[in-house]
């Protein structure tokens, strides 16, 4: 098996040179490796994909097409992977779980809304890649790709990730003064643009409020201090999508712990941190002698 996948490799790498695309052959060869990693060890590949989400770039495919490479392709590979791996770990069931139907509403309702929308083929593209994302992460997390001990311990190493980006972006914009033009490069030239950056630091921000609120002691002053890191970077990425869906994500999510543990102090660390990133956001819009 592995002579075949040097000789594979090999053959990709000459395609490429021979049809005057070299990069091409090197991005089918990579592909290839990417997808016997996500096959062997589907935890490497799930954390592969986290890590070069930052360094994605859009590409324009033919007929106006974009996809952010390498992240989506890998995502691709991943749900791929894992499907070839389905027969041979038995019959695949989706466990029975309280996300279930509320994802599958939601899908639904946004299936409907693009079918009723002016532009439903753009619409539904968008739907596919949003099912793919989905996909990923529920397939990841519940179809017993993991078990629940071996999933927390990339918890640490995603919010650490996220905070250290969000940290990245704050500094460089107050340091270059805080302001749209500059929140617009926030995390250049890692992040292309301020909407990607904004959007990864959202999926991460959830997840460390629920462990801030989750741990005590040391582990709880960590994952706040990073939570606020966090947060920091989403307010002065100036992403209004961002913003909002923080607006509309974090105080459910703390409502909903909340009601679970019977305690209000969730509820006060998200609207803390709501409010403070509507602080930073009012701080940094430009005043009417600058404009």
């Amino acid at each position: 098996m592995i002579l075949g996948l040097i000789l594979a490799e090999i053959v990709l790498f000459l395609a490429g040179a021979l049809l005057g695309h070299p990069f091409l052959g090197a991005a089918a060869a990579a592909a290839l490796i990417f997808l016997v990693v996500a096959y062997r060890h589907p935890r490497w590949a799930w954390a592969l994909v986290w890590i070069a989400f930052p360094f994605s770039v859009e590409m324009r495919l033919p007929m106006g097409n974009a996809i952010y490479v390498p992240t989506e392709p890998m995502m691709m590979l991943s749900l791929l992977a894992w499907a070839l791996r389905a027969p041979v770990r038995g019959k695949m069931r989706i466990p029975h779980s309280p996300l279930n139907a509320p994802l599958a509403a939601l899908a639904l309702v946004a299936l409907a809304s693009v079918a009723i929308s002016q532009h439903p083929l753009l619409g539904f593209k968008a739907w596919l890649v949003a099912v793919a994302y989905a996909g990923f992460a529920y397939g990841f997390c519940f179809l017993n790709l993991g078990d629940s001990k071996t999933s927390e311990r990339w918890i640490p190493w995603v919010v650490g990730v996220g905070a250290f980006w969000g940290l990245y972006g704050a500094a460089r914009v107050l340091m270059e003064g805080v302001s749209v033009q500059h929140a617009y490069g926030a995390a250049r030239p890692f992040f292309p643009e301020h909407a990607t950056y904004g959007v990864y630091l959202s999926m991460i921000l959830p997840l460390a409020l629920l462990m801030t609120l989750e741990n005590d002691g040391k582990r709880r002053l960590l994952y706040a201090a990073a939570t606020l890191a966090i947060g920091f970077g989403i307010a002065l990425s100036f992403t209004r999508a961002a913003w909002l869906s923080v607006v509309m994500v974090l105080p459910f999510t703390a409502w909903i712990w909340a009601l679970r543990r019977k305690s209000m102090k969730p509820l006060v660390w998200a609207v803390a941190l709501v409010a403070g990133g509507d602080l930073a956001g009012r701080q940094g819009e430009p005043s009417e002698d600058s404009a």
